[in-house]
């Protein structure tokens, strides 16, 4: 049996439709036997929104109460697309950064991941159920909400693989520039060298370096299993490892 981390964007998630579709996604992997976990971001627009009240609210803002306010978009697409899963018969339940718990230090706005837990999430895979994670936040050593920054729900999703044993899991992720679901085995991924040795791929680069100096692990593409996530899976040998 496989074990598969899941991550889907913000444009992914971005309504109600897009929602859905990325459940009928998970759902297929659950139908094949696969244990799933997934990470979601907010819906395309909400994290900026967010910030934006925020800004008006107070200029010199807490960081603290920053993340309290800017977390709670993926929170929002976590449950939604808990009740999306339940709702296509699947067993599923939302999980916050805290619940897990997902351990980073106290610099808010842009934390870092410290340690996962995955022990309770390890039970529920036992019993058949996906665990749907809000990414981008964690809980800092004084139990607040923290945010890890730009990129955070992808960090979320490395720390996630990283911490789930099963050494067939595989990390998926939308990258935006493509709107394409690239697959990358753990046998490849988390290696602890420099970030600058990273694979490079056209147009995502960026977002993976970003990720890869956040979370200190190497991330290498696989050409196994490129897919979009409003199209079936395709293979490819378009990327070069």
């Amino acid at each position: 049996m496989s074990r598969i981390v899941q991550k889907f964007g913000g444009s992914s998630v971005a309504d109600l439709a897009r929602i859905r579709n990325a459940a009928g996604r998970v759902k297929r992997e659950v139908d094949a036997g696969s244990e799933i976990a997934v990470v979601v971001s907010a819906m395309a627009g909400t994290t900026n929104q967010l910030v934006d009240w925020t800004r008006q609210m107070s200029g010199l803002h807490d960081t603290r109460e920053y993340d309290v306010v800017v977390s709670a978009g993926e929170q929002v697409t976590a449950g939604l697309m808990a009740l999306a899963l339940q709702d296509l018969g699947v067993n599923a339940r939302s999980w916050l950064g805290w619940q897990i718990p997902i351990r980073t230090d106290d610099v808010h706005g842009k934390a870092r991941f410290d340690a996962t837990h995955t022990t309770e999430i390890e039970r529920r895979f036992a019993e058949g159920q996906v665990a749907v994670v809000a990414g981008f936040q964690g809980i800092g050593p004084r139990g607040r909400i923290t945010t890890l920054g730009r990129g955070g729900s992808d960090t979320s999703a490395v720390a996630l693989a990283a911490a789930t044993p099963g050494r067939s899991a595989t990390f998926c992720t939308v990258i935006l520039a493509s709107s394409r679901l690239y697959a990358i085995p753990l046998t490849t991924c988390f290696s602890t060298i420099s970030s600058s040795s990273t694979t490079r791929v056209p147009g995502v680069s960026a977002k993976l370096d970003s990720t890869c100096t956040r979370t200190r692990w190497f991330i290498a593409i696989s050409t196994e299993r490129v897919c979009s996530t409003l199209a079936p899976c395709e293979a490819s040998s378009s990327i070069s490892s």
